[in-house]
């Protein structure tokens, strides 16, 4: 009997440690707080994509302002050609930077069983699959559900590669904002200076 009771305690021990198989489908709250998170990763991607192209239509709109305003000062006060390069140069970057935030990853379009059991891919994803045909594609889908496992291991891996997209997003929207700013302060001091020079 005491034999037993440290069997039991050893597995209690060890199922404490380890999370089952199957641990999404038998927790509601581990299935609720999934999906709130794949949904926060969507909504903050829409607005990383929506802030970018804002910041890019407002860059490109003052080239379109700056030159035509400013040559014909540029010609009457040559001091305002550095600035004006400047502040040109500064939106250049921000188009860059802010394209850069809304262009889409480069994707392999194919993909296999062992890569969603190594973690590396997730077959509910189209840029993981598009470029397989459909029989590939169905066996790999009919495997990958069959196993309880399988798809929770999709569900995680797809909340981790969001993540890690939405990563790169916000750090070169950081980027491009600070770009912008800097640009803004800069070319905003070189213009005083200009003035007050004349």
């Amino acid at each position: 009997m005491e034999n037993l009771d440290k069997d039991n305690k050893s597995k209690s021990k060890k199922s404490k440690n380890q999370a089952p198989k199957g641990f999404l489908e038998k927790s509601r709250v581990s299935q609720m707080m999934l999906k709130t998170a794949l949904r926060n990763h969507i909504d903050l991607s829409h607005l990383a994509d929506n802030k970018a192209s804002t910041l890019l239509s407002v860059n490109a709109l003052m080239i379109t302002l700056i030159l035509p305003l400013m040559l014909p000062l540029i010609r009457e006060n040559p001091n305002l050609g550095l600035p004006t390069g400047l502040l040109l140069l500064s939106c250049i970057i921000s188009i860059i930077l802010s394209t850069l935030v809304t262009m889409p990853s480069k994707m392999k379009g194919i993909l296999n069983i062992h890569d969603i059991k190594r973690g590396t891919a997730d077959p509910f994803f189209f840029g993981n699959f598009y470029n397989m045909t459909y029989n590939q594609y169905l066996s790999l889908m009919k495997e990958t559900i069959e196993a309880t496992e399988n798809l929770e291991e999709s569900a995680i891996v797809d909340l981790y590669m969001s993540g890690k997209v939405l990563g790169k997003k916000y750090t070169m929207l950081r980027y491009c904002y600070l770009a912008f700013l800097v640009g803004l302060t800069i070319s905003g001091v070189a213009f005083y200076a200009a003035l007050c020079i004349d």
